[in-house]
């Protein structure tokens, strides 16, 4: 914390943080403190011998000089072990250096996540906070974790079945369509001084409710959301895949809060999640074989579904392997027609080089049919209820089409999958499939695709069946 010259002038400008609060320190006497918050509060805080912290008073009604010598008396009557809790000659009563619990630090890491990660990860992040981690662990102080519990929980997850409440509106408005002015409307019901803040929140990345957690209290947002809001449920089954993906989640999260500054962070000392290995995990080898392909081709090419988003999104996944996030986010001014070639933007793409991906007559003639009668400005699979964003959740649609076509036990990852899987058994070679698939390295695909060795090699073999 660097020490600043405090007067009516620098107090003034002092720079407020975007979030939550910021201590400066008194360049003359290093236990006072001025605490700046992003609502433009500001507080003359006195830290104490013990390392604790007393509000002094907030400023401009308390002036420099008379918050000095209240912070000075503070910490006399401390040393001599006088009460100091009780509110004599106007000294406001204790602010204790707050304790954070799990649920402080998910907060604050994904604000700083939002400069730090990619879109795609941010998400991911904040499903599993929100369903598996904070309900389990949200309310534990962090410096009580331990590795024992860390064990438990994630032993706790798996082949798990479970009920989850997704927030589907607040105020009747869908968080798809969540504008400046509905944030402001929630805020301002907590009192919020929404006009210092000077924030395009349309701009965040964060989800809604996240971004709400920042400015208010989460118990009274709790409330506030239940009685406003509107919810729809889905069941899942946790697999040891997602307890890894929990566990170098909350792992990473302790290493991030070890480098914050803030006073109330000293206490992450260590990472509860050091020592625990990660749960061994079976690669899925599900993808469709040309019988599957062609009954849902019969089904697509229903006079129903030849202008129907999902099922043309269903059709780009099969031509170019994509991740279903990275083709839902794709826009008209990613796709050059003349070169046949989508440029994939880095956000979008879960590694971080997002090369230009070929695209073969077929795809270009699904987006072309697209194209056709649905504009070609932003988004090219765009959501039926606001056109300015790309189709949401699609996995009802998914699963009716897929069992038109009486196909089982499919996702729209196993689509990418039968991209390559196909290309592969086509007798593409392994290099080339792995670019075509975005991968980093030839050794991610054949981890993903060594299902096919066996039939490889069980053809291999056949070729000698009629030597004898």
């Amino acid at each position: 914390m660097n020490k600043y010259t405090f007067n009516a002038k620098s107090i003034l400008n002092l720079e407020l943080p975007e979030k939550g609060y910021r201590l400066y320190k008194y360049e003359e006497d290093s236990s006072l403190c001025l605490k700046a918050t992003s609502k433009g509060t500001k507080t003359f805080i006195v830290v104490l011998q013990d390392g604790n912290r007393r509000s002094v008073g907030r400023y401009p009604k308390v002036k420099l000089t008379k918050a000095w010598d209240k912070a000075k008396r503070i910490r006399l009557n401390f040393a001599d072990g006088v009460d100091i809790n009780e509110d004599n000659e106007g000294v406001n009563q204790v602010e204790e250096l707050k304790r954070p619990k799990l649920f402080d630090m998910a907060v604050k890491y994904m604000a700083w996540s939002v400069n730090h990660k990619k879109e795609l990860s941010i998400k991911s992040d904040s499903e599993r906070l929100k369903n598996h981690i904070l309900p389990a662990l949200g309310n534990k102080y962090v410096d009580d974790i331990n590795i024992r519990d860390i064990s438990s929980f994630l032993d706790s997850l798996i082949n798990k079945t479970t009920k989850y409440a997704r927030l589907k509106t607040i105020n009747s408005v869908s968080l798809k369509s969540f504008k400046n002015e509905d944030f402001i409307k929630v805020l301002k019901h907590f009192y919020v001084d929404t006009d210092i803040l000077d924030i395009n929140f349309e701009e965040l990345k964060e989800p809604v409710d996240i971004i709400l957690a920042n400015y208010i209290n989460q118990e009274d947002l709790d409330s506030y959301i239940s009685a406003n809001g509107e919810f729809y449920y889905i069941t899942r089954t946790t697999t040891q895949g997602t307890a890894n993906k929990c566990k170098a989640l909350i792992s990473h999260m302790y290493n991030t809060a070890m480098l914050w500054s803030e006073p109330e962070w000293e206490c992450v000392k260590t990472n509860p999640c050091v020592g625990l290995k990660a749960g061994k995990t079976r690669s899925k080898t599900r993808y469709l074989d040309q019988k599957e392909l062609d009954a849902l081709d019969d089904v697509l090419s229903q006079d129903k579904y030849i202008n129907n988003t999902v099922a043309n999104l269903i059709k780009f996944l099969i031509k170019t392997g994509a991740r279903r996030s990275e083709a839902v986010n794709a826009r008209w001014e990613h796709i050059d027609f003349n070169n046949k070639i989508w440029r994939k933007p880095d956000s979008n793409s879960k590694t971080k080089l997002a090369p230009p991906v070929p695209l073969s007559t077929s795809a270009i003639n699904i987006l072309k049919h697209i194209k056709s009668y649905s504009g070609s400005t932003g988004y090219v699979f765009k959501s039926s209820l606001d056109e300015s964003k790309p189709v949401g959740e699609f996995r009802k649609s998914f699963t009716r089409i897929m069992k038109e076509a009486g196909i089982e036990n499919c996702t729209p990852h196993d689509l990418r999958r039968t991209f390559g899987t196909q290309l592969l058994l086509k007798g593409v070679d392994i290099f080339t499939v792995s670019k075509l698939l975005g991968h980093n390295s030839v050794a991610t695909t054949e981890k993903h695709y060594a299902f096919l060795n066996i039939e490889t090699l069980h053809n291999a073999v056949n070729l000698l069946d009629d030597i004898l």
